[in-house]
């Protein structure tokens, strides 16, 4: 029997669907016209434990595969199926009639652009008690496709396919009895090998990191975007980013040297980038990134050739782990192990080496960062201006433990695939999917046509938010200046203890029949003071050293933030003074320390 049942052993009503017979393909429509929601779907299937690797849209289905071995219903029933199901798009229904027995952990996955099944890629061997060495295509009802064959000799991390041909990417040097180095290209029917080779060669990363991390193909199904941490591709150089001509089966001119220079910056000099994809309307791509502060990046470049090296259209920092990236023609989404966002704009390869990258501004803290001068708190997934790279007034977060590993764009919305339970502090286990609605603003139904919120300082100069009921809802989302702050249960206040000092604008989100009304509370913005707090004196001497700042200890903490011109400098733990060797005279300082969730300054006196 493939199916195993653990407790509680509840009476479900099984609803058996089977795979439509035409999948989505290459450049699928995801103009989504906007946003898709902060909020994830109910009634999905949760994954209980491990981590989800892949998630795909197959037919009528979503498909989710990873590392991890049981499945929770939403009645509770909690069901063995490790490493790849499916459940219904509409219903969300489990689909118990797609059980493939998969040996050991899916790390990508690819749905047949003709529809006939689907391809998974992984560190399996067997499926079904079949051999399959990594690399196998299943039926739509999830039986192996036995007409097709390609073992490879190690883990596979990416697929792309064409109606012709799958090509696959990973960490193996051959593939269906060939050799083949981090690459191939198969029969897309039988998985008999393909005469196009793209061998990697002249290692940029540490251990395994040269493979191949991810493959897309462009919309118009021209050109097959490769991604690895290798310098040359068939003796040509061709850093990180590789072009393939798919019609003349030839690598192209497309090339950049960012990399090059970049990577000597990144953890023990390694480049590791993680994933890469196209834009809907293909004229351009992105790739993120690992590798400490000053390669935590999401870099896009321009799918066109131009003239000599191609430069990046925009660089965003993360100031941590980037690993996913999903595009629509509103936002580019990337997921992590971060917290902070800032959009850097263009950054040109020659000035790449000296650019003065800065480390993040805080700690992360699970919903707690705030907002820095042009730095925004994101915790784990942000989206970004595809024009800009700038982070977008969106911002869920979800509490994975290492990462947010995969993000999919559908038509119909978002996939997000990481390590924990929650997304915008609903529990959605280790998958969610942000279903796409129109944001209708609606008037709500009576006895309140007319719903207000007003904000106040209480005694302390922390502002409180009162909101009328509406009837047909008691779930409320609370946002201070465009981010998510609290989500409310039950009650219509809420006291923001954590406002620092300044302007500040809320807003109290609410929906009801998939439509998103916003309550702005009056008066916006309110002003929260400035508390001088306990006291204290700071002063700064300059000299031939820079700046010399000290202060007196009035944090229990002793943890104090250093800002020059209202920017952040450094912090230090147990210290009241600090040497800033780019000080000068003119430059004004100060020292910032929290106590009991409020924020003050200590202005520097020049000495």
């Amino acid at each position: 029997m493939k199916r195993r049942w653990l407790v509680p052993f509840t009476v479900v009503l099984v609803l058996v669907g089977t795979f439509g017979t035409g999948a989505a393909p290459a450049g699928a429509d995801v103009n989504h016209g906007g946003l898709v929601p902060e909020e994830p779907l109910a009634g999905v299937p949760r994954v209980a434990d491990g981590i989800v690797w892949a998630q795909a849209r197959v037919g009528n289905r979503i498909v989710v595969g990873g590392s991890f071995t049981q499945v929770e219903l939403p009645d509770g029933t909690l069901v063995d199926q490790p490493y790849l199901f499916a459940y219904d798009i509409e219903s969300l229904a489990f689909d118990f009639g797609f059980d493939p027995v998969v040996e050991d952990a899916v790390l990508a996955l690819e749905a047949d652009p003709d529809g006939s099944g689907i391809y998974v890629g992984g560190q399996f061997k067997q499926i079904d008690g079949a051999w399959r060495l990594r690399f196998a295509k299943l039926t739509n009802d999830g039986e192996v496709d036995l007409g097709f064959s390609a073992d490879v000799d190690a883990r596979v991390m990416a697929i792309a396919a064409d109606t012709q041909r799958v090509y696959i990417g990973g960490a193996f040097s051959w593939a269906g009895g060939q050799p083949r180095s981090g690459f191939a290209a198969l029969d897309a029917a039988t998985g008999e090998v393909d005469t196009l080779v793209a061998d990697l060669s002249g290692d940029l990363g540490k251990a395994g990191s040269g493979t191949v991390r991810a493959l897309d193909i462009h919309p118009d199904g021209s050109t097959l975007l490769m991604v690895h941490a290798s310098r040359y591709v068939n003796g040509l150089e061709r850093p990180v980013a590789t072009m393939i001509d798919l019609g003349a089966d030839a690598i192209t001119d497309w090339r950049t040297d960012w990399y090059l220079f970049a990577g000597p910056r990144c953890s023990q000099g390694a480049v590791q980038v993680r994933d890469a994809e196209f834009s809907p309307d293909g004229s351009y791509f992105v790739i993120v990134e690992k590798g400490n502060w000053s390669c935590d990046k999401a870099i896009a470049f321009p799918t066109a050739d131009g003239p000599g090296l191609e430069e990046n259209l925009w660089v965003t920092a993360a100031f941590d782990s980037v690993y996913s990236v999903g595009i629509s023609d509103a936002a580019v989404y990337i997921g992590g192990h971060f917290c902070f966002v800032e959009g850097l704009g263009p950054i040109a390869t020659a000035d790449v080496a000296g650019y003065p990258f800065v480390p993040k501004p805080a700690a992360c803290e699970s919903g707690g960062n705030e907002n820095t001068a042009g730095i925004q708190a994101r915790y784990q997934i942000a989206a970004l201006d595809p024009a800009t790279g700038d982070p977008l007034d969106w911002n869920p977060g979800v509490n994975a433990q290492q990462a947010v590993f995969d993000l999919e764009v559908l038509d119909s919305g978002l996939l997000i695939g990481h390590d924990r339970d929650r997304v915008n502090t609903f529990r959605t286990g280790r998958h969610a999917y942000l279903q796409l609605f129109d944001p209708v603003l609606v008037d709500p139904p009576d006895p309140n046509p007319d719903p207000s919120c007003s904000v106040e300082l209480d005694a302390a100069d922390n502002p409180v938010l009162s909101w009328d009921q509406i009837p047909g809802n008691d779930r409320w989302q609370v946002r201070r200046d465009g981010s998510w702050l609290a989500t409310i249960e039950g009650a219509t206040t809420f006291g923001d203890t954590a406002a620092a000092p300044g302007a500040h604008s809320y807003v109290v989100r609410y929906r009801i029949d998939d439509n998103t009304t916003d309550l702005t509370c009056d008066p916006s913005p309110i002003v929260v003071p400035d508390d001088p707090g306990p006291g204290g004196q700071c002063l700064v001497v300059f000299d031939a050293n820079g700046a010399t700042i000290g202060w007196d200890d009035v944090d229990p903490d002793s943890r104090y933030q250093i800002r020059r011109d209202g920017s952040w400098v450094a912090t230090t733990n147990g210290l009241t003074t600090y040497v800033d060797p780019f000080g000068a005279p003119g430059d004004t300082y100060v020292v910032r320390y929290r106590l009991d969730g409020s924020v003050f300054d200590l202005d520097c006196q020049p000495v």
